[in-house]
Order: C-alpha cells, then sequence, then structure tokens
C-alpha cells in the first residue's frame, strides 16, 4: 500500500469507529491502526498526527482499546519529536491511578507504559508542577509491579526520577518509592512455567 493510501486508512478507521462497536471489532481497529502507524515510521503529516492523537484520548477511556493506544502512544512519542510534548501532556494526565489503572494491564501493555515515562524522564524538561505530576504517575504505574522485565525499566526509572527531580519536590514521596523497593531485596524469582523466553536470576 503507498503511503497515501495507508493515511487514507487511518483517517478511516478514526473516522469510523464508534465506542459501540463490539469488543472484536474494536480490537481490530485498533490493532490495524497500530500496525500502520509503525510501518509508517516517522512519515505521518502533522494533520495526521492530531487526529490521531485526539482519537487516542478519546481511547484511553475504553479499557479494550488502552492496550492499544498505549503501544501507540510510545510509538509516536519515539518517532515524533514534535508532538512529545503533547503525549508528556497525556501520559501525565491519564496514566494515574483515578484515570487509568496501569497495573491492571497485561504485561506488555505495563512495559510499554513504563518506557513511556522513562523516556519523559529523560528527555523533557518538566516544570514544577510537571515533576509533582510525575512522582505521582510513575508510583501509581508502578505500584504492585512482579515481572521481572518491567521492574528492570522501573528500577531504572526511578533512579532517573530521583537523579532529576529537585530534592524538596522528592522528598514527599520517598517513602512511597522506599517501601516499593523494599519489597524487592532479597531478589527471589521463580520465572512463570509457560514462559516463551526464559528468564532467569541474572
Amino acid at each position: 500500500t503507498s503511503q497515501l493510501s495507508q493515511l487514507d486508512l487511518i483517517l478511516s478507521i478514526i473516522n469510523d469507529y464508534t465506542s459501540t462497536f463490539q469488543i472484536p471489532l474494536k480490537q481490530a481497529y485498533m490493532s490495524l491502526l497500530l500496525d500502520i502507524i509503525t510501518e509508517l515510521k516517522s512519515s505521518l503529516f502533522p494533520d495526521s498526527l492530531g487526529k490521531i492523537i485526539l482519537f487516542i484520548k478519546k481511547t484511553l477511556k475504553d479499557i479494550t482499546c488502552v492496550p492499544f493506544s498505549v503501544k501507540i502512544l510510545f510509538y509516536l512519542y519515539t518517532q515524533y519529536p514534535s508532538i512529545q510534548k503533547e503525549i508528556t501532556n497525556i501520559v501525565l494526565n491519564t496514566y494515574t491511578g483515578e484515570s487509568l489503572n496501569i497495573p491492571a494491564y497485561t504485561q506488555e501493555t505495563r512495559q510499554f507504559a513504563l518506557q513511556v515515562l522513562e523516556k519523559i524522564i529523560i528527555e523533557q524538561k518538566l516544570n514544577k508542577s510537571e515533576q509533582i505530576q510525575l512522582l505521582s504517575v510513575v508510583y501509581d504505574c508502578i505500584d504492585g509491579e512482579k515481572d521481572p522485565r518491567n521492574l528492570l525499566i522501573a528500577f531504572k526509572i526511578i533512579k532517573e526520577l530521583f537523579i532529576n527531580t529537585p530534592r524538596e519536590l522528592s522528598d514527599n514521596f520517598a517513602n512511597n518509592y522506599f517501601e516499593f523497593l523494599n519489597e524487592y531485596y532479597p531478589i527471589d524469582f521463580t520465572p512463570p512455567k509457560d514462559i516463551k523466553n526464559p528468564i532467569t536470576a541474572k
């Protein structure tokens, strides 16, 4: 398919989609949108990007669509610097325990959510209010995490978070993060029996 026909397909998906769709149809639409976005890499036009962002804001409110929406936001963030700030704002305002309970989703969805948070912490210059939001959002996303693949990301995030956040802001969250980290030492892990890629203690 040509780039233009792929863009037309994206807009068709966005325009045709409705929240009244049955779950399998919602998932088919979101899966197709994700596939096209990842295939096009960084060649989407600004107008298309704006429409996709508005669409993702809507689908983040639907638990059926959240796994796809979280992945799409990650790919858009990595491929389109011009909308990184907008995606940062979406993440800070929706990846909260009250709005979008990330720990309730699958390992893969949690991993994509943590990966975009890691990039935001390292790459974005946040104001004081945003830094406080980020401290809260990160904790909401890692709370109760048990999967070692996600924990590796979570530990890196916590390190970067406290390096990049002024102490007068991070001190209010220090006890929560200490309690989170304290649960995992000493590390004792038994990999799931049905896992495709074996995980070792190392």
